[in-house]
């Protein structure tokens, strides 16, 4: 596996833009359980605590991811990885189980030197197992920008 870092594109710094915007439904989803815990003073404490708390945590959790990809657009460089592609996996298909689906949405990952990283559905689709691929990703993040077969 050959790690380089080199200047991010236009291309990679607008994606990486876009993906803080991901984050806004989340943040609109704390103030509405605030707002319930707030408003709704027949509930009880435990339910007004777990009402507070639980969004409060995702916030925190959430404006962390955001100030990595922040520094990511500051820092405007990207890492990339170069390598044999060992192994692609699948998890958590929509496949029907006894009386009931599963509704997850699979995960897919690739294996590039004995490292895992999580791709899209058409990252995963657009590779063959021993393709040699480059993966750029944003460092402070771990986002990944894009792979490419070389």
């Amino acid at each position: 596996m050959k790690t380089t870092t080199r200047k991010m594109t236009l291309k990679e710094r607008k994606q990486l833009q876009r993906s803080r915007w991901l984050l806004l439904p989340i943040y609109i989803l704390v103030l509405v359980f605030l707002a319930i815990a707030y408003y709704f003073e027949s509930l009880p404490v435990y339910a007004r605590v777990a009402a507070s708390a639980i969004p409060i945590i995702a916030a925190i959790i959430f404006t962390s991811v955001m100030f990595k990809t922040n520094e990511d657009i500051q820092l405007n460089e990207v890492t990339v990885i170069s390598g044999i592609l060992s192994s692609k996996q699948k998890f958590g298909s929509h496949m029907p189980m006894a009386s009931k689906r599963s509704s997850s949405q699979p995960s897919y990952y690739i294996v590039i030197s004995g490292t895992k990283f999580k791709v899209t559905s058409r990252m995963y689709a657009s590779v063959s197992e021993g393709d040699k691929v480059a993966l750029t990703i944003a460092p402070r993040s771990n986002y990944i920008l894009g792979i490419k077969i070389l």
